[in-house]
């Protein structure tokens, strides 16, 4: 009885203790112990196809001593033609499978002629990356006239990161909706005819985790203040949210919150962090985010997010200094009183990424060299990385080779908070942050490779996740959402 595994988008990135490698590992396990006679990669195993992240990936799957085949995904385009080369890797002869190239989101000519010889109750896997619903017309005729004859008995493709009948989420933690990684495997009968079973990695669920698990994260769940801190103070206090996050100017001054700030607290309030102004090179952001650090004092907070300079990226080099001396001076009185800083990341937009049109804070060493510089003037470990997923997810083109699990064990970022929220497709096509997260495994943004940081340790288990949703009342009903899963 022929079974094969089927790998799918996993989109490993250099990195080479990325939690993705754990999600492989445990891939590649569970078809050993399934008895898999191949492993089939259908696209998109690595983030752009280049040298080392084949190494990473092809040193594992032969150690695993299954044989190995694949078909590349639009992923592996992204470097150059030999991505595409290092995953065309054919099918051993006599296996009823079918590879179809569909990297560029159709068939070449040669593919789609040798899919048409195809004999009638061949019974073939057809494997591809890209659905064959999003081919052109004429290239599903071709299909469709194979499966009617039987030459074709099943298909599998990637590239969507959801299931379907003739696709599979895949092993990305960052990006599989619906679920935690997951990959499949297909057996086939004697009658030509194809059995799908997938399998779920375990343990990446927090259903999965013990209760004294589940129970620390929720104490480190919870929500933005955002533009109504005074609903969403109260809000909190009532379902004892334990973590909150005003933001400077919203709040009416010391006197007006303090009631609302008070009442969280006696309900269970635990941390309470401010969201200060960012410092430009412009005289007056010095003296707004003086006033604010005054007000975060004032107001009794444990921590701030702060981002990194807003500035371009091509003047980050000029200004550096200045803006490290100053940005050091003002937060010191927060370090004094133990009150922790989190420097937060930033996006691109519309993927503008050259330095003279781009903010600064798009890439891990642009955040990492700007917390190494406050650390190094303040001699305090009380500032590290304060992680927005968002931003890192909606980040093109730098979130091809710096995925969101990147920044859980990147050098430098140590980190000491988080932003979740979901990103959204606009018509235009363009992305839209901060709208309501309100399940783990979305599209666009999944929790998986954070629950597996978590576990795995990587994080320290007391940063605060806070849930930063613009849309009034999002904040709580994504909280709301989320905990009734926990």
């Amino acid at each position: 009885m022929l079974k094969i595994a089927i790998l799918a988008d996993l989109h490993l990135t250099d990195n080479s203790g990325s939690v993705k490698l754990k999600v492989l590992d445990w891939a590649l396990e569970e078809a050993r112990r399934r008895d898999a006679g191949l492993l089939v990669g259908i696209g998109d195993l690595t983030a752009t196809g280049s040298a080392v992240q084949a190494e990473l990936l092809f040193g594992r799957v032969a150690a695993c001593g299954i044989p190995f085949c694949a078909t590349p995904g639009n992923a592996e385009c992204r470097e150059s033609p030999d991505g595409v080369e290092r995953q065309n890797i054919p099918s051993p002869g006599g296996v009823p499978l079918f590879l179809a190239d569909s990297s560029a989101d159709r068939l070449g000519e040669e593919t789609l002629r040798r899919l048409g010889d195809l004999p009638g109750n061949g019974g073939f896997l057809l494997a591809t990356h890209c659905p064959p619903s999003m081919w052109p017309e004429s290239q599903r005729a071709v299909l469709d006239a194979a499966i009617a004859r039987r030459a074709v008995t099943a298909v599998i493709a990637g590239h969507v990161h959801s299931d379907g009948p003739d696709t599979l989420r895949g092993l990305d933690p960052d990006k599989a909706a619906g679920g935690p990684p997951m990959m499949s495997i297909f057996t086939r009968s004697g009658d030509g005819n194809w059995s799908r079973e997938d399998i779920v990695m375990p343990g990446v669920d927090p259903m999965d985790w013990t209760e004294a698990e589940r129970a620390a994260f929720r104490r480190v769940l919870g929500v933005s203040c955002m533009y109504d801190p005074f609903g969403v103070l109260a809000e909190a206090a009532e379902l004892k949210i334990p973590v909150a996050e005003l933001r400077y100017g919203t709040t009416g001054g010391n006197t007006d919150i303090s009631a609302s700030l008070e009442r969280w607290r006696n309900r269970g309030g635990r941390i309470l962090s401010m969201h200060l102004p960012s410092l430009t090179g412009k005289e007056d952001s010095r003296r707004i985010l003086e006033d604010a650090v005054r007000n975060a004092i004032a107001l009794g907070c444990d921590r701030v997010t702060l981002h990194v300079p807003e500035i371009r990226a091509g003047e980050y080099p000029a200004l550096k200094t200045r803006l490290a001396d100053d940005c050091s001076r003002l937060i010191a009185p927060l370090l004094e009183r133990g009150i922790r800083v989190g420097i937060e990341n930033l996006h691109t937009i519309n993927g503008k990424c050259a330095p003279e049109e781009r903010v600064f804070g798009c890439t891990i060493p642009e955040c990492a060299d700007w917390i190494a510089a406050l650390r190094d003037r303040t001699g305090s470990v009380g500032i590290g990385f304060h992680l927005d997923i968002g931003h890192a997810r909606n980040n093109s083109p730098f979130s091809q080779t710096m995925n969101v699990s990147d920044y859980y064990n990147a050098p430098g970022l140590p980190v000491n908070g988080l932003h979740f929220h979901q990103v959204r497709q606009q018509p235009d096509g363009t992305f839209k942050n901060h709208a309501p997260l309100e399940e783990f495994y979305g599209k666009l943004i999944a929790l998986g490779g954070y629950f597996l940081a978590r576990r795995a340790g990587l994080l320290d288990p007391e940063a605060p996740v806070i849930l930063e949703i613009q849309q009034p009342g999002g904040g709580i009903a994504s909280y709301r959402k989320l905990t009734g899963h926990l």
